[in-house]
């Protein structure tokens, strides 16, 4: 019954960050550069602050659901996926504050044409 929950919690929870970023990368970032440079850094202040109550949270969960699992008895054939969701996990992890994160702080003072090239082909 836990396993399940954990499972069931781990992958919606996976789904709907993929789908936020998904909108966040294809959708949002391209439309920065209408944005007025004399507007951008009070709109992107602004911006950053309203969707970090939707990201964060589900972030929460992604965490508290794949860490749940590794305290869960698993049958073998669960225990390659579930190793490749932690290594992925990690990957992500380390590209938001290794790569995306910086970008982001640049951003956030003046609209900059290279950086918003580079955070949408991540």
């Amino acid at each position: 019954m836990l396993l399940s929950i954990a499972l069931t919690g781990n992958l919606c929870a996976s789904v709907l960050m993929t789908g936020m970023v998904s909108f966040i990368q294809f959708v949002q970032y391209p439309l920065l550069k209408h944005i007025s440079s004399y507007d951008f850094s009070c709109y992107f202040k602004k911006y950053i602050s309203r969707i970090s109550w939707i990201i964060y949270p589900i972030v929460i969960l992604e965490i508290i659901f794949a860490t749940s699992l590794a305290f869960l008895p698993l049958k073998a054939k669960l225990q390659f996926p579930i190793l490749i969701t932690y290594i992925l996990l990690a990957l992500i992890t380390m590209n938001t504050f290794l790569i995306q994160t910086p970008m982001v702080q640049k951003l956030r003072f003046s609209f900059d044409e290279v950086l918003d090239r580079k955070s949408t082909r991540l």
